[in-house]
């Protein structure tokens, strides 16, 4: 049983309820989890103000539900918590029999205008509920066979709310987006100067608007964007900021003009789950997911906190060799590999894989410009001398503006490009401005790093990987003959 993480945003009433169902979701608030995938039922008491517990439960196949709350709104604040559970950390819910309560809901839920199939409901309701220890050889779960007609109907009843939930949030999306392009219009008024003085509480309050339209991702872009914005030299600020409204424009620009645009979508509402991304696509016209089989070699990983509370890991891996039945493979791929981690997990650190190969396959998300992927079957390869260091002999060596351009062709919105440079070298000036320039001293890349460790500082380097933005570079790690593998973070 899996549920998508986009659920709770499609059957929220409005904005309020979502926001009312993130702060239900505490654990100590749900002393009782459950889920039985024989059913599709998942179940919970969650802790009110009041001593009796509140009893909600859902179907995870058609998206019913019940809760005990007295509430007017459908769904509740306690359903969508539920669901919000459920997505995010299905292995909180224990797998057992559900109780009496979830019984008798699930035995009115079968129940039809006729008394035979009334009575045949309420029978196996009885049934289920007899005990959690599993049934015998002897013994039968009785359940009402839905015919073809009402097996028919459902799907149609389940895809019609499908398709107005969907409505129902493009056109809200489309609502923020028009307030946002005159968000825009407004700072580039005011004056990019006075913009930078007040930058986080602008910005905090059109992410607000946009989360209540329901374009989640660009909300949680543009709250990130001051700190984007500051992490540049104090100069290069009022282009820094241009440069970012400028993506913003165009984002939502593309948008408008076509909502099904899948990296659009993907942008400014929400991601496709791993289950999404690695079903079959039928659609010919739509984008198809890239797989590649072969051999590949992580080459930068980065953690950053969010301002959501959710630790983002970023692991990047580079193709090293296709395997044998690859029938084709870009020139050159590199896929990022992004998890979100609750801090209150505990499991706010990742070991370190960097400069490991592996033999699996990448499935990247279907896009334009193929970058962000899930990792599927793999095996890590023992180090060997042949394999210890990241091989880049066949990288193209173009110009560092060329290759962004490139990028931003497709997609001119990109928050970042990666880049793996040729030899070089890494210099600091004396404004304490670090950068990259290749061996001849003919091309120059500023760097957008604080530090560096000394190190890697005038020494010769075989490779560095970066992360582009059009003037500055993020410089994730470097490659030398004598010490490998160096990480930058």
């Amino acid at each position: 049983m899996e549920v998508s993480d986009t659920l709770v945003q499609e059957l929220a009433p409005d904005q309020p309820s979502i926001n009312a169902a993130k702060k239900l979701l505490k654990p100590a608030k749900w002393p009782v989890l459950g889920q039985a995938q024989d059913v599709n039922t998942i179940w919970g008491e969650c802790q009110g103000s009041g001593s009796t517990p509140y009893y909600t439960m859902a179907d995870v196949s058609d998206h019913g539900y019940k809760c005990t709350c007295p509430s007017r709104k459908f769904p509740c604040k306690h359903v969508l918590a539920l669901f919000w559970q459920f997505s995010d950390l299905p292995d909180n819910f224990a797998k057992t029999a559900p109780p009496q309560w979830v019984n008798d809901w699930l035995g009115r839920r079968r129940r039809s205008t006729s008394t035979t199939d009334e009575a045949s409901a309420q029978d196996n309701a009885a049934k289920i509920s007899k005990s959690a220890v599993p049934l015998s050889l002897h013994e039968t779960t009785v359940e009402k066979v839905l015919t073809d007609e009402e097996v028919a109907k459902r799907e149609e009843d389940k895809a019609k709310r499908a398709a107005q939930n969907r409505a129902k949030t493009l056109d809200s999306v489309a609502q923020g987006l028009t307030e946002l392009q005159q968000w825009i219009n407004d700072q580039l008024s005011s004056g990019i100067v006075q913009f930078l003085k007040d930058s986080r509480d602008k910005c905090r309050q059109i992410a607000a608007r946009l989360v209540d339209a329901k374009a989640a991702n660009l909300a949680a872009r543009i709250d990130e964007l001051p700190a984007k914005i500051l992490a540049h030299p104090v100069q290069h600020q009022p282009s820094a900021a241009l440069q970012e409204l400028a993506k913003l424009a165009l984002l939502s620009e593309a948008w408008l003009s076509n909502p099904q645009d899948i990296d659009a979508y993907r942008s400014v509402v929400s991601s496709e789950n791993r289950e999404q991304v690695l079903s079959p696509n039928t659609d010919e016209n739509s984008t198809q997911p890239l797989t590649i089989n072969g051999t590949w070699q992580v080459i930068g990983e980065k953690s950053q906190m969010r301002r959501n509370g959710l630790l983002a890991s970023m692991r990047w891996l580079k193709l090293l060799s296709p395997s044998d039945e690859q029938t084709s493979t870009p020139a050159t791929a590199i896929a990022m590999l992004l998890d979100f981690i609750p801090v209150k997990s505990g499991s706010s650190k990742t070991q370190s894989a960097l400069g490991k190969t592996l033999k699996g396959k990448v499935t990247f998300y279907a896009s334009r410009v193929p970058y962000r992927a899930i990792l599927g079957e793999h095996e890590y390869i023992p180090q060997s001398p042949t394999n210890q260091q990241i091989s880049h002999t066949q990288e193209p060596l173009q110009d560092w503006r060329l290759h962004f351009l490139q990028y931003h062709a497709q997609l001119p919105w990109l928050e970042e490009v990666p880049f793996i440079t040729p030899a070089g070298r890494i210099s600091q000036d004396k404004s304490g401005q670090y950068w990259w320039q290749n061996n001849t001293k003919t091309v120059h890349l500023p760097l957008i790093n604080e530090v560096l460790d000394p190190l890697i500082l005038g020494s010769q380097l075989d490779t560095a990987f970066v992360l582009l933005d059009g003037q500055f570079a993020e410089l994730i790690s470097v490659e030398t003959a004598s010490w490998g593998v160096i990480l930058c973070q």
